[in-house]
């Protein structure tokens, strides 16, 4: 199997190009020992840690929160600070000699030089050298003990400042040990020319099963059980399995930048970091989708028993027993198709056509280059689809012979139907075209409703640019497919199809885009489109390529072979997404936090704040991820779903309690959330304490002045209706005093006319004339008319009445009634002519008026009454 790679250069990580050694520490942060410093992988996020001479790091080894280095001029440790930076703290200088080599047992960290070991006790914090006589290629810790590896080829441990022997080198080394480790309870002992095995009884060469021959290596690493890892000079990485003898070798024709590997480090998902020569890569082993050949672009894949086959840009490959995939010699080109008709395997190739034979080929047809074959039956006539159009040919012992060339052109696809007795030809446009084998002669029928025939794990399927249909060969018609699975595909564009027998998995590529389908066993259908487009960019666009075979779906690629197994289970899929680092910014000054947090909650002073979340997905490159966030305390709802996103800034957050939320979702499986609590400290203003008893007094105040406010308008519109009361009252009362006034005028010209009427008939001395005279006096003198004056004066004057009759209570009513008439400015004649009395009377109720009110004589009697 080969792994996926991901390649890093300089430029990606902003460091030296020389990577001499790699670590992981629990929390999954990668370090590199780098030309220029300490460098840091924090899921792809890269920063660059200096020594304080500011020269190359060499060897490095990391115990939980400490990277512990040494290089060319000094040695010491990083730590994280409070907020999850790297400071470093230098333990001793070098003179002339190189940390290349740091290992810690028990207690002690032990720094490896060429001439030294250099102990640091932990406990202690103390530091002292130890000299030996031997000089050590390498030390490492096994079972318990410090062991080391002479450079005169001896094997021994180190104990109480003492080297003992154990097993020596025969013969002696021919080269300098570059690494050992164990594997498998036994050490391997890595030389530049030679690999050595130790069981603690025997020593021995490892021969690599005569598989290798004058490799040369420099650095290795146990990746499991039955697999260990050789970095070479030149030939990259080599990946062997102890349990199938197999060796695969990774280098740059895989994807590496360079072919020496200087050191190597597996993490916790056993994906494997290079440190080389130029640059860093990163292998992923075995995915949800994972390539399984990566040596060319790939135009078919063909399975023929225990047999897969691959039609490449550089060849021919074949993998036997699902064995890597060997180049077939001889077929170095361009091979477009490998088919199995009959019991013959055929090569369509840019030279011609060869048949396989035993794994060996030989030419059957050489004229032009071939891009499919198919035969007629089990007849000798055969079509070929050659770069200068459709050929028919003739097979005889062993070679092909044309016929004649049929003229349809666009390099089609051809299959033998035979059900229909003829062979379907798709050009990848319409129209579809059906050749007819008549004797020695083809006819040849066009179908300019059909768009493309596919030949799939369920059978021949036909697609009209709609949905797929069957073929009727007794009525040469075309019918849509209406069962399941075939009546789910109903789209436009679709190059390339594949249905599965067992478990109605349906795989297609439409536009570009891949898209698969399975029925899950309650019957619904899950698509996985999202979950497989990391793929669909490496895809051959003018010919793609894909099938379903044995619950796995194989994608053709620009590269090679990718494959997805139907029966992943992405509920499996848990990890956490990372946050690997906040910038705060405030007032043009910034501090940065990394990952891992040392406290589970950032607590910033007073202020208002930048926030810049960077954040990571765990998972291969491979896998479909996506993110979402909301800050709790500041967004009101979770983002939309996003893959292409890493990071996100909040502006000037204010004091209070807020914690950043990240899901992922990969693959469209479960969620798994994360999170970061954030506490600024609130200004004055945002503290409850001291705001609530501001709040309340405000209040309070507030409400004392509202109530004089209301208490003050209420008093208005009491005095406002008051006084408008008293305007409508004067109103009513004018009115009345005009109306009063012109019915007393018209009383005094009627008792005027009565008067001068009364001293005519006196005059005239009869008795008809005396009881005229009776009956005007009695008119004259009516009660009822004085006391409707009295009652008209009374109602427009009560005020004014009963003030005179509290002021004055001397005033008898007839005075009163007098006052009131004297205040409608009419003459005293008028007034005495209402009260039919004579002037010199009215005189007299004048004269006793003033003496009653208490008048000097200067006083004017009516002045006195109007102002009243």
């Amino acid at each position: 199997m080969i792994p996926l790679v991901r390649s890093f250069e300089k430029s990606d990580y902003h460091a030296g190009r020389q990577n001499w050694d790699v670590a992981t520490d629990e929390d999954g942060v990668i370090y590199f020992a780098n030309t220029d410093g300490l460098l840091c992988n924090i899921f792809g996020e890269w920063t660059l840690q200096k020594l304080e001479k500011g020269g190359t790091v060499r060897a490095l080894h990391v115990a939980n929160d400490t990277i512990w280095v040494g290089g060319i001029q000094e040695y010491g440790y990083f730590f994280k600070n409070d907020q999850g930076s790297l400071e470093y703290k230098k333990l001793g200088d070098l003179e002339n000699e190189i940390i290349w080599n740091i290992i810690e047992f028990e207690n002690q960290i032990v720094f490896q030089s060429y001439l030294n070991l250099i102990f640091f006790d932990k406990a202690t914090k103390t530091i002292h050298n130890t000299p030996f006589a031997e000089e050590f290629w390498t030390i490492l810790e096994w079972e318990n003990e410090l062991w080391a590896i002479t450079m005169q080829g001896v094997i021994g441990v180190i104990r109480d400042d003492r080297f003992y022997h154990r097993e020596s080198f025969s013969p002696h080394l021919s080269s300098e040990v570059r690494k050992a480790f164990v594997h498998d309870s036994r050490l391997f002992i890595v030389s530049m020319d030679d690999v050595f095995v130790y069981d603690k009884n025997t020593l021995s060469r490892f021969d690599f099963w005569g598989k290798l021959d004058k490799e040369q290596f420099f650095s290795g690493g146990s990746l499991n059980k039955h697999t260990i890892l050789l970095g070479t000079v030149t030939s990259g990485l080599l990946i062997v399995d102890m349990a199938s003898e197999d060796i695969s070798v990774i280098g740059t024709a895989q994807g590496l930048l360079d072919n020496t590997v200087l050191s190597v480090e597996t993490d916790e998902d056993n994906s494997v970091w290079l440190g080389l020569d130029y640059g860093i890569a990163k292998l992923e082993l075995k995915k949800s989708i994972y390539p399984v050949f990566a040596n060319g672009a790939t135009y078919h894949i063909m399975d023929v028993g225990n047999k897969t086959y691959l039609s490449t840009n550089k060849g021919a490959f074949v993998s036997e027993n699902n064995e890597p995939f060997r180049f077939m010699e001889g077929t170095a080109g361009q091979v477009w198709r490998i088919r199995a008709i009959g019991d013959a395997l055929y090569v369509c190739h840019n030279k011609g056509v060869f048949q396989i034979n035993e794994n060996h080929l030989s030419p059957a047809f050489d004229a032009v280059g071939v891009m499919d074959i198919a035969r007629f039956g089990q007849s000798e006539y055969y079509l070929l689809s050659a770069y200068t159009g459709v050929l028919l040919a003739r097979y005889l012992q062993g070679k092909f012979y044309i016929v004649t060339n049929l003229n349809v052109w666009g390099n089609p696809k051809l299959y033998y139907d035979a059900e229909s007795d003829c062979i379907w030809g798709d050009t990848k446009y319409k129209p579809l075209v059906q050749f007819v084998l008549n004797t020695d002669e083809v006819e040849v029928k066009w179908h300019d409703e059909m768009e493309r025939f596919f030949k799939t794990q369920s059978g021949l399927v036909f697609y009209n640019g709609l949905g797929l249909l069957s073929y009727e060969s007794d009525s040469e018609t075309f019918v849509p497919i209406e069962q399941a699975p075939f009546n789910q595909v109903a789209e436009k564009g679709i190059s390339t199809l594949d249905i599965a027998v067992n478990n109605g998995a349906i795989a297609y590529v439409a536009n570009d885009d891949i898209k698969l389908f399975v029925t899950l066993p309650d019957g619904t259908v899950h698509s996985y489109e999202k979950f497989i487009s990391s793929v669909k960019n490496d895809l051959i666009k003018a010919d793609p390529f894909l099938n379903l075979y044995n619950n796995e779906l194989r994608i053709a690629t620009d590269r090679g072979v990718v494959v997805f197994n139907l029966e992943y289970q992405s509920s499996a899929i848990q990890k956490k997404p990372v946050i690997t680092s906040v910038n705060v910014g405030s007032m043009g000054t910034y501090q940065k936090f990394y990952y891992p947090f040392k406290d589970r909650t950032i607590n910033l002073p007073e202020g208002r704040y930048n926030l810049l979340f960077q954040f990571a997905s765990p998972y291969s490159d491979y896998e479909f991820t996506e993110f979402r966030y909301m800050l709790e305390s500041y967004d009101k709802e979770w983002t939309e779903w996003d893959s292409q996103i890493n990071q996100k800034e909040y502006t000037r957050i204010s004091g209070g309690e807020y914690r950043f939320l990240l899901q992922t979702r990969v693959n469209q499986s479960v969620i798994t959330q994360t999170e970061l609590a954030i506490g600024i400290k609130p200004k004055w203003h945002q503290n409850l304490w001291i705001v609530l008893p501001i709040i309340i007094l405000g209040l309070l105040v507030f409400g004392y002045v509202a109530q004089l406010i209301f208490h003050e308008l209420k008093e208005n519109a009491r005095l406002n209706k008051l006084a408008y009361e008293k305007r409508l009252k004067k109103e009513a009362v004018r009115t009345k005093n005009e109306q009063l006034m012109q019915f007393l005028e018209i009383i005094s010209h009627k008792n005027s006319f009565l008067q001068d009427l009364k001293g005519i008939l006196t005059r005239m001395r009869n008795s008809e004339a005396t009881r005229c005279v009776a009956k005007i006096d009695e008119e004259l003198n009516n009660e009822k008319k004085q006391f409707l004056y009295h009652q008209l004066f009374s109602e427009n004057n009560q005020e004014l009445i009963v003030r005179l009759s509290k002021d004055y209570p001397a005033l008898t009513d007839n005075d009163i009634r007098i006052i009131t008439l004297i205040r409608t400015n009419m003459s005293s004649k008028e007034i005495a002519a209402i009260l039919n009395i004579s002037n010199s009377s009215f005189d007299t109720s004048r004269y006793r008026i003033r003496k009653k009110l208490g008048l000097s004589r200067d006083e004017d009697l009516n002045n006195f009454v109007r102002n009243l």
